[in-house]
C-alpha cells in the first residue's frame, strides 16, 4: 500500500470522525446535543412537527445547565419545549412533575396550573426567567429543536433516510457547501450530472 493511500485513508477516517460529531448548519452544540431555535412563532403541534422534519425533538432540558444554555440562546419572550399533558390533564408526557425523584424540574412557581382546564403544551416564559409554564398549545411561540450529536464518525441509518436535502447541478468547485448551508436544514446535498 502506497504511503498516499494510507494518508488518504487516515484523513478519511478523521474527517468523517469530525464530521460525524459536528451538529448541522445554524444548529447550537451543548454537550452531546444540538440546538436548533427555531425563530417564526408557531403552535406547540407545528412546532413539534417542525422539529420532527429535521430529525430532532422539542427540546426538554434535563439540567439546570441545559437549561441555562437554550435560555442564553434565546433570552426573549416565549420557547415551546417539549412537555405536554394533551392526552390526560396532569400527566405530563416528556418531562418530569414536581416530586419525581432524581429529575429534573424547572416549573415556575404554581405552574404547571392548567388555567382554565386549556393549558396543555410546555413553554419557558421571559417573564419567569426562562422557568417552565404551561399554556395553550396554540398560542403562537418561538421553539427549541434538540437532536443528539453523532458520535464514533457513523451515522445512524435514521439520520441517512432521505437525507439529500439539496439537489444540485453541475461541478462542485466548493460552492456546492454554500449553498447547502444556506438552506436552514439540508445536513447534504447531491450532485446531478
Amino acid at each position: 500500500m502506497r504511503i498516499s493511500q494510507v494518508l488518504s485513508f487516515v484523513l478519511g477516517v478523521y474527517c468523517g470522525r469530525l464530521l460525524a460529531e459536528m451538529c448541522p448548519p445554524d444548529w447550537h452544540r451543548y454537550g452531546e446535543s444540538c440546538y436548533f431555535i427555531i425563530t417564526d412563532r408557531m403552535d406547540w403541534h407545528e412546532a413539534n412537527r417542525t422539529c420532527a422534519e429535521s430529525r430532532a425533538n422539542l427540546a426538554v432540558p434535563n439540567s439546570q445547565s441545559e437549561q441555562d444554555n437554550i435560555w442564553e440562546l434565546f433570552l426573549k419572550d416565549y420557547l415551546w419545549i417539549g412537555c405536554n399533558d394533551i392526552e390526560e390533564e396532569g400527566n405530563w408526557q416528556h418531562c418530569p412533575m414536581k416530586g419525581e425523584i432524581n429529575a429534573y424540574e424547572n416549573w415556575a412557581n404554581g405552574e404547571p396550573n392548567a388555567f382554565n382546564n386549556l393549558e396543555d403544551c410546555g413553554a419557558e416564559a421571559e417573564w419567569s426567567n426562562g422557568k417552565w409554564i404551561d399554556s395553550h398549545c396554540r398560542n403562537h411561540y418561538y421553539a427549541v429543536c434538540k437532536m443528539p450529536v453523532c458520535s464514533g464518525g457513523r451515522l445512524t441509518p435514521q439520520r441517512l433516510l432521505h437525507h439529500a436535502m439539496e439537489e444540485l447541478l453541475g461541478e462542485c468547485d466548493g460552492s456546492c457547501r454554500q449553498a447547502c448551508r444556506s438552506h436552514p436544514r439540508c445536513h447534504s446535498f447531491t450532485l446531478l450530472e
